[in-house]
């Protein structure tokens, strides 16, 4: 996804029904302050020779880790941070949630490793994932052993292939976090699922195997 394309949503940031939790700009400015050149001045300085203001203002948005931020904004600027970084924003995404994971199943969500099997840790992070957002819901079932299949519904569109992206950095790192000693994570193309708050969303079907 481009950073025109990711920049040209339907909400100005910090205006659309779409939000998330607070640890998730609060882990996002973290990691990019660490990981981006010059730190969030570079990132800010970046957002401003771009002419995006708004953009920058939101970056500076006094994030707090139960509170609740418009959602979209994460993929434009994640996009920014990964061209100063001189990588893919995929794999900025992915190494931005893997370092989450750690942080946070180590921390506030520690109590979801604390359970009998790696398995029930599969089962339990799709809804875990949800609990970041206002938005969307999952759905998870056992295929067989060691490989379960979770769906995520009401995803906002132009948040699906960041929010893919996540997934395959947050999930290996949880699962083996819980035990696990290698993890395989699939998903398929996300699918149309009609209109929520008048933009398109989707659904994203993961299929996640362990060892």
């Amino acid at each position: 996804m481009s950073e025109s394309a990711a920049s040209n949503a339907a909400f100005p940031p910090g205006e659309s029904p779409f939000h998330a939790k607070g640890l998730v700009y609060g882990g996002a400015r973290e990691y990019w302050g660490q990981r981006v050149p010059g730190g969030i001045e570079a990132l800010r300085n970046a957002l401003g020779a771009t002419g995006d203001a708004s953009l920058a203002r939101f970056l500076d948005t006094p994030f707090t880790p139960s509170g609740w931020y418009d959602a979209l904004p994460v993929v434009p600027l994640s996009a920014v941070a990964a061209r100063l970084v001189g990588v893919p924003q995929a794999q900025l995404v992915r190494e931005n949630a893997a370092w989450l994971a750690e942080r946070d199943l180590n921390g506030v969500y520690r109590v979801i490793l604390m359970m009998a099997s790696v398995e029930m840790v599969a089962m339990r992070l799709g809804k875990l994932s949800m609990q970041y957002y206002d938005f969307g819901r999952a759905e998870t079932v056992r295929v067989r052993d060691r490989v379960v299949e979770s769906r995520r519904f009401g995803i906002p569109a132009p948040l699906a292939p960041w929010f893919i992206f996540a997934a395959d950095g947050f999930v290996p790192v949880a699962l083996k976090l819980a035990g696990a000693k290698s993890v395989r994570l699939r998903h398929g193309s996300p699918l149309p699922e009609g209109l929520l708050h008048g933009a398109p969303a989707v659904q994203i079907r993961f299929e996640i195997q362990w060892e």
